[in-house]
């Protein structure tokens, strides 16, 4: 199969895919080089050390904030579909530098980076003074646990802790799944998403599909939907598009047939000492085993772990792949990359489904949702000696305001999960009212341990080359699992 055409120039002598990553500000981001102006990205120093922090524990001038965003110029207000997170960040942070006075060093660092560096970035003496992390053992409770973020609920606004859970996030005692343990809270998410389905309607129709059947529906079994690839398939295109090259999408794709099988909560068994539960058990390795069939079927694109999540997804956005999974922030990518008069915008020339479930199997999988809040904002347990607590405090009350979060749904490409606002655009309130009122599960690699997370995407991989069985992926996850019990033991 031939690599897809993204419609980006690349320059000479730059790497075709670290270019696609950077121009559709979607892939994997470096902390870029020192700049002069404030909120420009800047430098990761020694041993972990970010720059803009004093490298000392003297204090510096300006706040730092490390974000898995890079910046992006705009004007949300001026915009005609939902500005991306990334014109957001630069538009508030000048609005933030205007209106207090206090200067902004941004530092960017994708997903997969902050989890393999998040630890040795956050106990360097120059630590961001605010940071994003995700949700989980894997993530925020890894930090956590070593010591690198300070509590909030006596520092930030009553106000907003009060909100925190408004969108059905709550913070379930003794799980650090929503940023936090009992009265104790680390992060304050300000996005949500769900990870469904999204689905090309000129494909679609193309291949006979009903794609009205489709729109927003958690009812579609999975043999429909496997009916459904197949009918794809047979009509020349790719049923489910992906970049695997790090592995990254492995997590998705076996987090939904765990939920579809045996529930969410079986994985958090796996991590109670009362339960003998462990990820390689028999339930599990089934779960797996339905997407490796779903890759011997021939419903994944042969190319995908050469390419990058973005690149693997360009199949969707130039209509020859059906189906894509990813968060609702995509938009992003079709924006870059679509020809707007052969696929319009979303909710017009693609939409989204639920995941299938198996009601033979599990039938309460139909509303277990996948979706997460996605990007909480914590504070540095280093930002007082560094002198930036009372900056980083201001940030968050501000960031994280009734104001601020209504201004975001109202023009933004993400649903605010930390206040109580009405949701413009219509595609996003669809997700919401669907991911709270439904339960939400989300992917195991937040759920479980960095070296689970780890373990998975790596041998992950070799079960689409034929190397692993399903089974041998997660003994080896068992084992990795063991270690980092033990660490954290």
């Amino acid at each position: 199969m031939d690599r897809p055409d993204t419609g980006i120039s690349v320059p000479d002598g730059v790497d075709r895919r670290t270019f696609l990553q950077a121009a559709t500000a979607g892939g994997t981001f470096m902390i870029a080089g020192c700049a002069d102006e404030a909120g420009d990205d800047v430098d990761a120093g020694d041993d972990g050390d970010v720059a803009g922090g004093s490298g000392d524990d003297e204090e510096t001038d300006a706040l730092t904030l490390l974000t898995y965003e890079p910046l992006e110029d705009g004007d949300p207000t001026e915009m005609d579909d939902p500005a991306p997170i990334q014109v957001f960040l630069r538009y508030l942070i000048e609005e933030f530098e205007a209106e207090t006075g206090i200067e902004i060093a941004h530092q960017s660092l994708s997903i997969e980076e902050w989890r393999t560096q998040g630890n040795s970035i956050l106990g360097g003496s120059g630590a961001p003074a605010v940071s994003e992390s995700m949700p989980g053992p894997g993530e925020v409770g890894d930090l956590v646990h070593a010591g690198h973020f300070t509590t909030l609920q006596d520092k930030v606004d009553p106000a907003i802790i009060e909100a925190r859970d408004v969108n059905g996030w709550t913070f379930e005692d003794g799980r650090m799944l929503n940023y936090g343990v009992g009265d104790d809270v680390y992060g304050i998410p300000h996005y949500m998403s769900g990870l469904p389905l999204w689905f090309n309607i000129p494909v679609l129709e193309d291949a006979g599909v009903d794609y009205e059947r489709l729109r927003h529906a958690n009812d579609v079994t999975w043999e429909e939907f496997n009916d459904i690839c197949e009918q794809v398939k047979d009509a020349g295109y790719i049923p489910m598009a992906m970049g695997n090259r790090v592995g990254g999408h492995i997590p998705y794709k076996f987090s939904v047939a765990v939920n579809k099988t045996v529930g969410h909560e079986a994985v958090f068994e796996v991590l109670d000492p009362e339960s003998d539960r462990q990820i390689n058990d028999p339930e599990f390795v089934e779960a797996l085993e339905l997407v490796e069939e779903w890759w011997d079927r021939g419903f994944i694109n042969e190319d995908h772990l050469s390419l990058d999540e973005d690149e693997g997804e360009t199949y969707f956005f130039q209509n020859e792949a059906a189906f894509i999974t990813d968060g609702i922030w995509i938009s992003y990518l079709w924006d870059a990359v679509s020809d707007p008069d052969e696929l319009g915008p979303m909710g017009e020339g693609w939409d989204y489904m639920w995941w299938p479930y198996r009601p033979d199997v599990y039938e309460d999988g139909k509303e277990e949702l996948l979706g997460f809040n996605v990007g909480a904002y914590g504070i540095s347990s280093r930002a007082e000696e560094q002198g930036l607590l009372d900056d980083a405090v201001e940030w968050l009350n501000y960031y994280m305001s009734e104001e601020i979060a209504q201004f975001r749904a109202d023009h933004g490409d993400r649903i605010p999960s930390h206040q109580a606002v009405d949701i413009g655009p219509e595609v996003q309130a669809a997700m919401h009212d669907d991911l709270t009122s439904n339960v939400q599960a989300t992917r195991t690699d937040d759920m479980l341990l960095p070296e689970f997370a780890s373990e998975l995407t790596s041998t992950g991989q070799l079960m689409f080359s034929d190397e692993m069985t399903p089974q041998e992926v997660l003994d080896a996850c068992q084992e990795a699992l063991d270690d980092g019990v033990e660490r954290y033991e």
